[in-house]
């Protein structure tokens, strides 16, 4: 049925992260039918109370249930398009009151597509023992090491962009300069717009490459190569993934079996990427990339000329800014979880990690508290954060993840993770106070009770993350510029 989008979800079990299921479901259904897909992949029976939270709480008085307090149709029995529920964004669903099962759910991507009626784990990974005898009944080897199996697809590049989303397809025509092509005589817009990128794409191969980041045609290339791809590999590579389905080079159908389909025009696509004179470029291309990414997150949203020129700066004067623009910052946007933002009253364009209704108040915010400049890094500093990440920036991170560990009881991974969205949370509010108070909650939504040292932790990493609002430095770094 024409107008139909699929959604596939990511549900990861909270406690046991390398639990998870992809599940493909009709957009037109409901937070309910979800909840029972949900069950259905996971092996349950609907026999217990659920709730979904779209901010993520705890028993959330704000959720989602079955209940409707007698006042009829809930938001519940919305379709899950009318939800507003943004790519890559996460709810919390939580079933079993007494066990508390709990679930992270996440929008992987929406396509369109034929009316499939009901919803289908298209992904297992690991089961999931409901109700265990002992803890060692919970231990499970993780298979993020078994290898993808890579074929020859039967279907053609034309046909897989097909079930694209048409305004997908307008963002990829757009990209390559190309008119949008008018849909005649009942035609799929799809299918139309599909067929002229073809056109375009089969008569200049080297026009593709202009869609691909540098990470996305390294890893192309390694599909096709004598590397082994594993399951990890590809779920470390969603974004790439989603990126050449888009392009019609791979055919996903049968990921769910650990098969991966790349058709004909993939294969010669990966076979270019792997060729000397690419893949060097690619490689830069990737190390730019990942570049601009850590000062996006630590700007929280910058003017993409400011961008260009710290790159240009760490690239010593070299970096052409078409380069820049076309081959970076507008992929970023197209294929990455950034916003390409243009701010009316400038006319400057940003590019940011943040929603536009989140931008828009950093944005006035930093007027009203009169920030200068973004924090300025010297070649050796990008160097540094290109090898650690952001958190080279905080020096107590290190501190507070080793509490987190030995006191909170949580693994590495865990509390890294819990760490870094503290350090989000306080990108866009970084009074002392706030940062605390918010810092706690999150403690408390993973179960730990903080104590005077985890409080003193918090603080201090509070006052060395960089701030949105002030435009990369800490309020610690602000203060000092203020002679406070």
């Amino acid at each position: 049925m024409e107008g139909t989008k699929v959604y596939t979800f990511m549900v990861r079990f909270r406690d046991k992260p390398q639990v998870f299921r992809m599940i493909q479901i009709d957009g037109r259904k409901s937070l309910e039918d979800l909840h029972y897909a949900i069950l259905e992949a996971f092996d349950f029976t609907p026999e217990h109370s659920y709730i979904f939270s779209r901010n993520q709480v705890f028993y959330d008085p704000k959720g989602c249930d079955a209940s409707d307090n007698g006042s009829g149709k809930t938001e519940n029995d919305v379709c899950l398009e009318k939800l507003g529920w943004e790519l890559k964004e996460t709810w919390l669903y939580l079933y079993d009151f007494d066990n508390e099962w709990m679930f992270d759910v996440t929008l992987m991507k929406t396509e369109g597509g034929q009316d499939q009626g009901s919803s289908q784990a298209v992904r297992k990974k690991r089961e999931l023992e409901k109700y265990p005898d002992s803890e060692e009944d919970w231990e499970e080897e993780s298979e993020f090491d078994k290898p993808v199996e890579v074929v020859c697809s039967r279907k053609s590049m034309k046909s897989i962009m097909g079930q694209r989303d048409e305004e997908e397809l307008k963002k990829l025509l757009k990209k390559l300069g190309m008119e949008i092509p008018e849909a005649e005589n009942r035609k799929k817009k799809a299918d139309v717009y599909a067929a002229a990128l073809i056109d375009v794409l089969e008569g200049d191969k080297e026009l593709m490459m202009k869609l691909f980041t540098g990470r996305g045609g390294r890893f192309l290339a390694g599909l096709a190569g004598e590397r082994a791809v594993t399951l990890g590999d590809c779920m470390m590579h969603m974004n790439e993934m989603d990126m050449y389905h888009a392009c019609g080079l791979v055919d996903l159908e049968n990921i769910g079996d650990a098969v991966i389909g790349l058709t004909k025009e993939g294969r010669e696509y990966a076979a270019l990427c792997g060729q000397e004179k690419w893949k060097a470029c690619l490689e830069e291309k990737e190390r730019l990339e990942k570049l601009l990414s850590l000062l996006v997150d630590i700007y929280g949203a910058a003017e993409v000329g400011y961008l260009y020129s710290m790159l240009n700066m760490y690239q010593e004067d070299t970096l052409d800014p078409d380069e820049f623009y076309e081959g970076i910052a507008a992929l970023a946007a197209l294929w990455n979880d950034y916003t390409e933002f243009r701010d009316e009253d400038s006319g400057q364009t940003y590019l940011s990690i943040l929603d536009r209704e989140e931008i828009a108040y950093v944005l006035k915010q930093r007027k009203r508290i009169g920030v200068k400049g973004y924090k300025p890094f010297c070649r050796e500093k990008m160097e540094a954060i290109l090898e650690n990440g952001v958190s080279v920036l905080i020096p107590s991170v290190r501190r507070l993840l080793d509490c987190l560990q030995t006191s909170g009881g949580l693994d590495y991974d865990a509390s890294m993770m819990l760490a870094m969205s503290f350090v989000q949370e306080v990108s866009l509010n970084p009074a002392p106070e706030a940062a605390l108070a918010m810092g706690r909650e999150l403690l408390e939504d993973w179960g730990i009770e903080p104590d005077d040292n985890v409080e003193e932790l918090l603080k201090l990493v509070a006052g060395e993350a960089p701030s949105a609002l002030l435009m990369g430095y800490s309020i610690e770094e602000y203060k000092k510029l203020l002679g406070i």
